[in-house]
């Protein structure tokens, strides 16, 4: 049940992010909404372990953290969802997490994959060009295309971010904390400069502003971290994996109706082929194999 709530939170998150695009809200807003409220949660956490040296992270791997998987993460992903649908959006941003991460791993860490984990990748491709190249062959629209690459380049550098946690060997929960302060940080000068308050809330309202901070920062930049954590203690990495994947169906169940944006058939085939291709590249496949020969052989 927790890890159908994480998943449903990180499918959200993209919806919540494409209706604030759709909104007026600029992409700096939305890394505002997404750190500050995180931030100012997960503070604790970092002055509990020290905040000298982040916690045994060291402030020169922090700001290595923050520079993927901080503000910039957020402006890449708003950006590129003020372009594209929740459709394109909510399908290429979880495919593109577990392909690059999947890829830096086998680079960096020396990772060996299945013949089905293989296939996943592959169908994972395939189910990317379905969206996000048949839209740009049919219809030729730029802007999309634009769009789409965005949010092929934010998931990136979450991966990359995943990675140096696993190279580094630093906790999720005090990385997370490292990347939420910091990056709320740096985003108080560049709002405070640029932003006129008065006219933000006349514009679109405590309450819409309310939402996205909750959305965002509590929800998804702190709430779904925890629970995905408690998720994976209780039924064990290879079961937990099969969330991530229900993300692409989740984001289009809950985006197309709440914003109109309904996908085409070349987008429904691509989201299923994805959504096939995470379910083999997490391993979910490998692992029920493992557990049906061991019981043959029991």
């Amino acid at each position: 049940m927790l890890g159908l709530v994480t998943a449903s939170i990180w499918a959200g998150y993209i919806v919540i992010v494409r209706y604030g695009m759709t909104s007026d809200y600029r992409p700096l807003d939305m890394a505002v909404a997404r750190y500050w409220p995180a931030g100012l949660i997960l503070l604790p956490v970092l002055l509990k372990v020290g905040v000298r040296d982040l916690g045994g992270v060291g402030w020169a791997r922090g700001i290595m953290l923050t520079l993927f998987a901080g503000p910039a993460f957020a402006l890449l992903l708003s950006s590129g969802l003020r372009l594209t649908t929740v459709s394109h959006g909510g399908v290429i941003a979880p495919a593109t997490l577990t392909l690059m991460t999947t890829l830096l791993s086998i680079l960096f860490l020396k990772e060996r994959l299945s013949a089905a984990r293989t296939v996943g990748l592959l169908l994972i491709g395939s189910g990317l060009i379905l969206i996000a190249g048949a839209a740009f062959l049919v219809t030729f629209n730029r802007d999309v295309l634009i769009g789409d690459l965005l949010v092929v380049a934010a998931p990136s550098c979450w991966a990359v971010f995943t990675v140096l946690l696993r190279v580094w060997q630093i906790d999720a929960v005090r990385g997370t904390a490292v990347v939420s302060v910091l990056g709320a940080l740096a985003l108080v000068p560049f709002h405070v400069a640029t932003t006129d308050y008065g006219d933000l809330i006349a514009v679109h309202g405590w309450a819409d502003i309310g939402m996205q901070f909750f959305g965002q920062g509590v929800l998804n930049g702190f709430l779904a971290t925890l629970l995905f954590l408690i998720t994976v203690s209780r039924i064990g990495p290879a079961r937990a994996a099969v969330f991530p994947s229900l993300v692409p169906a989740l984001s289009i169940l809950i985006g197309a109706p709440l914003l109109g944006e309904q996908p085409d058939l070349s987008q429904i085939a691509g989201m299923a082929v994805v959504t096939f291709g995470l379910f083999l590249a997490v391993g979910l496949y490998d692992d029920w194999r493992g557990k049906r020969l061991a019981a043959q052989a029991g």
